[in-house]
């Protein structure tokens, strides 16, 4: 009872840290993800079969090698990423190990650290909870109304996890026609007081995606009806996109006001590809260096990115380097996403289809701002190598049976 009192303990505290990007804070000064280190040492699974993320754990270190450290001159952020990078990898190699229990244990406290989130945002819009939420991610909070973030466009890339996991699972699993329109339903409630337009395209993409498979032709029907209910409710939606409520309309509607044009943004970004097409690394600059004079970037006295993650690394490490780390790190969970999307019907698969779709979408939503499985994100990373550890316990189960 009191190892597995400790183990919960402990496996409670980091993925707590992990989910919520905590790396250290002012009480205490030990970075978070070694919590991961004792579970490995004292609680790790049976048997140990060796480690199976050397090549993974390379190529993030290359890739962090060249986007931080030659190209930013950042050591500070290629420190604590490869830390996380590394502890996160121990921690499913080890202490998951082939133990399934474990590991839908963990996905349920990761998804249960990502609703209560999504229930403090809901609360933020009433409430001013600021303090609180400072409390629970261990520093100051800069925006609001938001869930357990610092900032909304990282609450964004929890919300984008949550909403694709759920609506998926939940018509996997055969719940039934009712709960998953009600679930979607959900899903589009708190997108829509989560000021995240990013959300709602990756989250769209997703839904069309999955669906598509799942129903084939009668996915048209389906599709059809979904336009029909929201054109009824058109112009009911479209009245809350006025007045002080804060909403996904009135979000839009504020950044129409102010200029916001993210298109320019990342057009701009593809000039300064086309200009530097072997990255800004052999050019011997920096992204200031290059905007300096551009007045999209302009924001004060500095700059601000193309707030799209992957253009950013292509920006930096050149289209060919780029594209090709680009492929080492995401090829076999895009392997695997196929795979088991080919197979979705089977009742097997229900978890890590929605693992996928779950991950599909946080890394569509990286298209649109600077977080992303380099930036050691901790929803990213979590779902990036729980895919690949259930893919081999699937394997391994599977090689057991025959």
């Amino acid at each position: 009872m009191f190892k597995r009192a400790c183990i919960f303990l402990l496996l409670f505290l980091y993925l707590y840290t992990l989910t919520f990007n905590v790396f250290m804070t002012g009480v205490f000064r030990v970075p978070a993800p070694f919590l991961a280190v004792p579970l490995v040492f004292f609680f790790y699974d049976e048997p140990l079969n060796g480690f199976k993320y050397t090549k993974e754990l390379v190529v993030l270190f290359l890739a962090a090698l060249f986007y931080y450290l030659i190209g930013q001159a950042n050591i500070i952020t290629f420190i604590s990423v490869m830390i996380t990078f590394t502890c996160c990898a121990l921690f499913f190699n080890y202490f998951i190990g082939n133990n399934l229990k474990r590991l839908q244990l963990s996905v349920f406290l990761f998804f249960f650290f990502l609703v209560c989130s999504a229930l403090v945002m809901l609360l933020n819009h009433h409430y001013r909870i600021e303090d609180i939420r400072s409390m629970l991610v261990g520093e100051t909070v800069q925006q609001s109304p938001s869930g357990i973030s610092t900032y909304i466009f990282s609450f964004g890339y929890q919300l984008s996890a949550l909403v694709a996991f759920l609506a998926v699972f939940i018509t996997a699993a055969r719940k039934g026609v009712i709960l998953s329109i009600l679930v979607i339903a959900i899903c589009g409630v708190l997108i829509f007081y989560g000021l995240q337009r990013s959300v709602l395209m990756t989250f769209s993409i997703c839904l069309l995606l999955f669906l598509t498979i799942w129903y084939r032709f009668r996915a048209v029907l389906l599709f059809s009806f979904i336009f029909i209910i929201a054109v009824s409710f058109k112009s009911s939606v479209e009245g809350l996109s006025s007045g002080a409520q804060q909403n996904i309309l009135t979000k839009n509607e504020r950044s129409k006001n102010e200029g916001e044009n993210r298109e320019a943004l990342v057009t701009e970004n593809l000039k300064v590809i086309a200009d530097h097409p072997f990255g800004l690394i052999l050019s011997g600059m920096d992204w200031k260096d290059v905007v300096k004079h551009n007045v999209f970037y302009k924001s004060g006295t500095g700059v601000i990115t193309s707030h799209n993650a992957y253009l950013m690394f292509l920006t930096y490490l050149g289209i060919i380097p780029g594209l090709l780390f680009l492929y080492l790190i995401y090829a076999r969970v895009v392997r695997i996403t196929w795979s088991v999307l080919k197979h979705a019907k089977d009742k097997k698969n229900t978890l890590l289809i929605a693992l996928c779709m779950s991950f599909l979408g946080i890394s569509l939503n990286a298209c649109f701002h600077n977080e992303w499985l380099l930036a050691a994100s901790g929803p990213t990373l979590f779902l990036y190598f729980c895919i690949l550890q259930l893919s081999r316990i699937k394997a391994n189960q599977a090689s057991i049976d025959n």
